[in-house]
């Protein structure tokens, strides 16, 4: 009969949530790189083809988990395409865990977006509005 573990699973936090236009994790040290850091999606006209990255740094937690990254649009829905998703997320009470990944969506509507970071059905941390606004056409 196989032994019940005594450890409870636990869900991590986060410490870090960011949106930049790339991300670079140096082999070396573990260290993140991020380029661009921004807090809303301003392009031309909608619909809009974006390519960003997103990092995540957690701490604590204890056990394996799906873990996802979704950006939704204004009604909550995820934006197609805007998903990350990691079947086996592995934490460790001791440990902090860097996530990152580059996403290339087309965004369709205008409006306060937000990014969510979920293990299974549990939100983690949801981000501030991050704004999707059409820039104005300077003539």
């Amino acid at each position: 009969m196989a032994k019940k573990s005594n450890t409870r699973r636990q869900y991590p936090k986060c410490a870090q949530l960011v949106l930049c236009d790339a991300l670079f994790i140096d082999p070396n040290s573990a260290k993140p790189n991020l380029f661009g850091l921004f807090d809303s999606f301003k392009p031309r006209d909608l619909p809009s083809q974006v390519q960003f990255a997103v990092f995540v740094k957690l701490c604590g937690g204890n056990g394996k988990f799906p873990l996802s990254i979704s950006l939704l649009d204004p009604t909550g829905s995820p934006v197609e395409g805007a998903t990350l998703d990691i079947k086996d997320f592995e934490c460790k009470p001791d440990r902090t865990s860097k996530i990152g990944g580059m996403l290339n969506v087309v965004l369709k509507k205008k409006g306060p977006h937000k990014l969510v970071v979920r293990t299974g059905q549990k939100t983690i941390v949801e981000s501030m509005p991050i704004p999707v606004e059409v820039k104005a056409n300077n003539k």
